[in-house]
């Protein structure tokens, strides 16, 4: 029996003032010829590009490394685990 084809899960937090705000998508299998999953991965690709306009700071965090800051989407970011994006920290 052949192997079913795989899509994998990926998570972009973004840390607000409502708390920890969520948004998933996939990448793998016949995810190119998905219209939620395209829509999902530009969701969270403008999610990502705001936060750089804002200042915010992302992070691609993968199991077993250290956190890796990004500046850009690109497809080390669509490809991360999981991207944390820190609020800028503002001096007083």
């Amino acid at each position: 029996m052949a192997a079913q084809p795989t899509r994998r899960r990926h998570i972009i937090r973004r840390m607000c003032e409502q708390g920890d705000a969520v948004t998933t998508w996939e990448t793998g299998a016949d995810t190119e010829n998905d219209i939620e999953a395209q829509a999902a991965v530009q969701e969270a690709e403008r999610i990502f590009r705001e936060a750089l306009v804002r200042g915010d700071v992302p992070f691609a965090i993968d199991a077993d490394k250290a956190p890796v800051k990004l500046d850009r989407w690109d497809a080390r970011a669509k490809e991360a685990d999981e991207i944390v994006i820190a609020p800028r920290l503002m001096g007083g």
